[in-house]
Order: structure tokens, then sequence, then C-alpha cells
């Protein structure tokens, strides 16, 4: 990957980084695992009990598909979990001069003035995220992967509107302290 064509004429690279290697199910998202499947399981098994008694009361067959169906739809959180981990673990990280920019399945950047809350916070696993925005520093642990991969994507208009940047992330950056250096100087508002 040519970090290169990320920056942009005018821009200076600064730094850049990679998201450090993890396991897909380490210690924070095997409980989170854990709990997305028992609570998709009692709501299936829920929904089935409705499903067969609903179709017995008014004697009509059962609509298997729709069934299927709703099975399929309500593991998509577990499928976006194991999906994240790979994307994550081909991140890299940059921040130029004017913006950090995040490569994971697509380029993703915020501005330097877009960020009004910032920090790094360490998981269970001991690996160390960047969180920029207000729903971002907030968050649980097991949100940052995908704040990485689906986070806040500058649009023409929030930047020209200068509006504040809700949730991007750096996911187990592997240089911390290298990153944390360069944005010591870039940001406005301190780094918690």
């Amino acid at each position: 990957m040519d970090i290169n064509s990320y920056v942009k004429n005018g821009e200076k690279l600064l730094w850049k980084g990679q998201a450090s290697p993890t396991a897909t199910l380490n210690k924070t998202y095997k409980k989170r695992l854990t709990s997305l499947v028992v609570i998709i399981v009692c709501v299936l098994a829920v929904l089935l009990a409705l499903f067969i008694m609903m179709a017995k009361h008014q004697n009509v067959p059962m609509n298997w598909v729709f069934f299927c169906l709703v099975a399929v739809l309500a593991f998509l959180p577990v499928i976006n979990l194991f999906s994240d981990a790979g994307k994550v673990s081909k991140a890299v990280y940059i921040a130029t001069d004017k913006r950090l920019i995040a490569v994971t399945d697509g380029e993703k950047t915020i501005s330097y003035d877009r960020v009004t809350e910032a920090a790094f916070r360490t998981d269970d696993d001991g690996l160390t995220t960047f969180l920029c925005g207000t729903k971002a520093v907030g968050s649980r642990p097991y949100t940052w992967r995908d704040r990485t991969c689906r986070g806040n994507q500058s649009t023409k208009e929030e930047e020209a509107a200068n509006k504040p940047c809700e949730s991007f992330a750096f996911y187990a950056v592997n240089d911390p302290e290298g990153l944390k250096a360069v944005l010591k100087d870039r940001l406005s508002c301190p780094v918690k």
C-alpha cells in the first residue's frame, strides 16, 4: 500500500502506523460475542414459539423462509464482529499536518479542527486505541473496531460547516506514543 497516495498535495506526512496484531476473539470481543449470541438465540426462540403458536391457532402453514430470513438478519451483528476484525487487521493509520486518516476498506478522514474531544484508551487486552469525538471517547471497548471501520467520514459540507467529529478511531495503535507526540501540537483540545 502506497501511503503517499492518501496524502494530498500540500499536506505533510507526520506519522504512520497500523493496528497491532490481535486475535479476532480476544477478551473484549469474546464477551461481546457471547452476549450477542445469547440475546439473539433467546429472541429467536421466543419468536419461533410465537410463530408456531400463531400458525397453529390460525391453522395456516408456517412460512419457514420468512423465519430463516429473520434468523439470518438477527445474526448480522455477529457477522460484522468478524468482518471488522479482518478489516482492522489490515488497517493503516496516517497523521498529516492537516488531518487524520484511517484506511480500512476505504479511506476515512477527519481534519484536526473538527476534533473537540480526544482520548487514548486501553482495553482488557492491553490494546491502545485513539478515539475522537463525543460518541467515541465515551464508548465501550467492544465498539472501537466498529468506530475504526465505520467512523465519521468528513463530507465537504461538514468540513465547510466545521461540524465537530462525533466518532472516529484508530483501533489498537501500534505506536501510541508516536501518535501522541504528533497530536500534542495539532489538536486544540486536550488528549485524555
